[in-house]
């Protein structure tokens, strides 16, 4: 068992044990404490702070679900009319510190499809590329990734499943990233070794610019059921990878592993030992965030203690090393967290926490906080329900800071978009 200290991520491979959790050092690699002054103690004037955010502007959009995001920005979402469901594409308008939403197009629609709160539908940052579910069987968890690329003349043609697997079992929780090459990398949830009473796994491929399709990889043997996975591109054209592990002894900590276009894949390896065992599935994933060769990963966890929280860290090496983790929630984690790097250079945090204080009926907010280069106080964005039927808020950064869009939890669903980025200065 090796920790991931001693060895660069980007160097592993060929383990066949998982590789220890690294110890992190006793700094907070790139985290401070926001005080509204300068680094030398001198208040800022009429600067903010540079951890403060606000809401700037709010704007309810139409009808969808579950939304992922991509640059424009744009919003994919879900509809169902009985048996029928639909994926649409929504533009979002930033300018000037005003929010609003824009045209809207549809990319897919039939039936028979898988649609869930936790295992939503992918999209390229770019929007070239989007993925759904389809059942393949009758049991509930029966269902395949399938995929479609956008054309010159904007429609989406579908192209199939996107893993060679043709059996029942859970496909899912797919994560699609632009290579620099104009290729695309996928990252996904396989059932294919359950049906023999096997464990879940992960797996990966290549799709070819032409859209031809790469080799499907087996990234790692042993994962948990259903949290999703995050990739992020590095400066030097390498991927990192983030999912929810799985130890045989109930242990669902989160692993990493890192792809290269002439290697591929590296063994996984633990990010940190927070020991935290389950005998089932949170249906809470990692997020991972890039800029440059600067990587955030945050993650929810309840640890040995049983206590929830989010945590983040920063590498500043492009995940060769990762500094302290940092706990940035308020005591009543849920999850369901996002993050992305602003326009500015800032890295911001949304997730979700429970509002309720254990008196009356559950409540919960969506909350952001700024992260990077300091650590700023969290802001609440907007009130829910509590349940799953939340799903997950997604956060990403614009030029004037960030846009955080969910699906507000009624019949029929309703996105929802907030602007956030420095306060007006008096």
């Amino acid at each position: 068992m090796i920790p991931l200290s001693s060895r660069a991520l980007g160097r592993l491979g060929g383990a066949t044990t998982r590789p220890a959790a690294r110890r992190f050092g006793g700094a907070l690699l790139g985290f401070a404490v926001a005080l509204g002054c300068s680094p030398g103690g001198e208040r800022n004037g009429a600067q903010p702070s540079p951890g403060a955010i606000a809401i700037l502007a709010r704007a309810e959009g139409p009808e969808g679900a579950w939304p992922r995001v991509a640059a424009g920005p744009c919003v994919l979402a879900t509809r169902t009319d009985e048996d029928l469901a639909a994926l649409d594409l929504h533009d979002l308008e930033v300018d000037a510190g005003t929010l609003s939403w824009g045209a809207s197009r549809a990319v897919a629609e039939g039936q028979g499809w898988f649609v869930n709160w936790a295992d939503t539908p992918a999209i390229a940052a770019d929007a070239s590329h989007v993925t759904w579910l389809r059942k393949v069987a009758a049991d509930t968890y029966d269902y395949h990734v399938v995929w479609a690329r956008r054309g010159e003349d904007g429609t989406y043609e579908e192209r199939g499943a996107l893993h060679d697997d043709e059996g029942a079992g859970e496909h899912g929780f797919c994560s699609w990233l632009n290579l620099p090459d104009g290729r695309q990398l996928a990252l996904w949830l396989d059932g294919r070794a359950t049906r023999g009473g096997g464990p879940m796994q992960v797996r990966s491929r290549v799709v070819e610019a032409d859209g031809s399709l790469g080799p499907d990889l087996l990234v790692d043997e042993r994962a948990c059921d259903c949290c999703p996975t995050t990739l992020c591109l590095l400066g030097d054209g390498s991927v990192l990878a983030a999912w929810r592990d799985r130890s045989e002894d109930e242990v669902r900590d989160i692993a990493l592993a890192r792809w290269t276009a002439g290697a591929g894949w590296t063994a996984p390896s633990s990010l940190h030992e927070d020991g935290w065992r389950i005998p089932g599935c949170p249906v809470n994933g990692p997020a991972l965030a890039s800029h440059g060769d600067r990587v955030a990963l945050a993650w929810f966890t309840l640890g040995r203690d049983e206590a929830p929280r989010i945590r983040v860290v920063l590498s500043e090496d492009a995940g060769e090393t990762f500094g302290e983790p940092l706990r940035i929630d308020g005591g009543g984690a849920l999850g369901q967290l996002d993050l992305a790097w602003g326009g500015d250079g800032r890295l911001a945090v949304s997730w979700h926490e429970d509002s309720s204080k254990g008196a009356g009926p559950a409540a919960a907010t969506w909350r952001a906080r700024v992260v990077h280069p300091v650590l700023g106080e969290p802001l609440d964005v907007a009130a829910t329900s509590g349940g799953r039927g939340d799903g997950r808020a997604r956060l990403l950064g614009v030029d004037e800071g960030w846009v955080l869009v969910w699906s507000e939890d009624a019949v029929p669903r309703t996105l929802m978009a907030a602007l956030l980025g420095a306060p007006a200065v008096d």
